[in-house]
């Protein structure tokens, strides 16, 4: 059983086994090392440590005899024991505080993030595909029959599960284990059959017949038969399982304890602010990565997520920045491109109105249009992006969700 995303334990527990795991690793080197050291090594030091105490005995004793000295040595002494104190506690939260930070962090690089995301993004889409286009992969049917079942997963479930089990992962690390979650999360089948079917058809016969002169007379006639024949059917079935379902069963208890932490962190690589005043994750209604176009029908790159939201919905900068273009961009309707000055972009499209102009100058949360249904546009929405160093990448990982 999962453990709910507000649980406080998991983390408490995941960072006590690390703690023990560094103990038990530190104790084995200290072994190690203290059986290293010679019997003569350890005969010289005892001696020098006899001779270095008698001395400061010695002078301890003098010291001693001074009142004034002997205050001043517990006034130093105890300042001694404040600051240690103070070192070691604030080392004790810095470690805490650390632990925890990348126990809630993705840890792969952007790159390997975004290519995994996209990967099983597109191995859906391709299936997908294959379904639609199945009559001219497989014709002379006489039927088509369907019986698909749900095809999506969620990309922070699948981020999450990606970094609990393989940490700071490469793309060509994980590759492989994308395929075996898709093999076990869909089966796609090609099932013919044919039917026995009977139909009327009618027919027309002919026939002669003499009258008393001994005239020959011909004639028609129509009549209908019952026949059988062969219908041909092609049935395309999609079994699928929910895609936390397959995850959870590949992981361990602890993974599982790591998995919710992320899940409710979403893994603290946000590079944006919300565009949104409020929590948007809920109104996603298009994912980064690719897709089956809404317009088109054809494979399509989405480059950024769409946010299904009511008309005149207030947008808000998710960075301070200026504003690079702000005005009519053909299909993605009215937009504005803002950037930071420092390799950090985002983009807002099919925006109803425009409240800022290129030029201007805006600081995070300054709210700079309003949402709407410009350009190509199935329906009220914002179009959002995030680039950064030139390279799109996913505002579900990277941005943050809303209050």
């Amino acid at each position: 059983m999962i453990i709910p995303l507000c649980e406080k334990k998991p983390l408490a527990r995941l960072m006590q086994k690390r703690r023990i795991k560094r103990q038990y690793a530190k104790a084995a080197r200290e072994a190690q090392r203290a059986g290293k050291v010679g019997g003569k090594l350890m005969t010289k030091l005892a001696i020098k440590a006899k001779i270095l105490a008698s001395k400061m005995v010695a002078k301890a004793a003098a010291a001693l005899a001074n009142p004034k000295v002997l205050a001043i040595i517990g006034i130093a002494a105890l300042i001694i024991i404040l600051i240690m104190g103070l070192i070691s506690a604030c080392s004790s939260i810095a470690t805490g505080i650390g632990q925890s930070m990348a126990a809630m962090s993705y840890l792969a690089e952007d790159e390997c993030i975004d290519d995994a995301a996209l990967y099983y993004s597109e191995l859906e889409v391709d299936m997908r595909l294959e379904i639609l286009n199945v009559e001219e992969s497989h014709p002379g049917y006489d039927e088509y029959r369907f019986d698909i079942g749900a095809i999506g997963h969620c990309p922070l479930m699948l981020m999450a599960y990606l970094t609990a089990v393989y940490h700071d992962f490469t793309f060509a690390e994980i590759q492989s284990v994308l395929d075996e979650i898709f093999a076990e999360q869909y089966n796609l089948q090609f099932v013919s059959e044919v039917e026995i079917r009977t139909r009327t058809e009618e027919r027309t016969g002919s026939g002669s017949w003499t009258d008393e002169d001994g005239n020959s007379h011909s004639y028609t006639y129509t009549y209908t038969v019952v026949v059988e024949y062969e219908w041909w059917i092609l049935n395309v079935i999609l079994t699928s399982q929910s895609f936390f379902d397959v995850i959870n069963a590949r992981m361990s208890d602890e993974q599982r304890e790591h998995y919710n932490l992320l899940m409710m962190s979403r893994g603290l690589r946000h590079y944006a602010g919300s565009p949104f005043a409020f929590d948007w994750l809920p109104f996603v209604s298009s994912n980064y990565g690719w897709r089956v176009h809404p317009i088109s029908g054809g494979k399509d790159l989405h480059l950024g997520i769409d946010i299904a939201l009511p008309t005149g919905t207030e947008i808000l900068a998710a960075h301070g920045g200026t504003v690079t273009f702000a005005g009519d961009m053909g299909g993605y309707g009215l937009v504005i491109f803002l950037y930071d000055g420092n390799g950090m972009e985002t983009r807002y499209a099919h925006a109803d109105t425009l409240l800022v102009s290129t030029g201007d100058t805006v600081a995070i949360g300054d709210v700079i249009a309003t949402v709407g249904s410009t350009g190509n546009s199935t329906g009220p929405h914002l179009h959002f992006e995030i680039i950064r160093n030139g390279r799109h990448l996913n505002p579900i990982f990277f941005t943050a969700g809303g209050n």
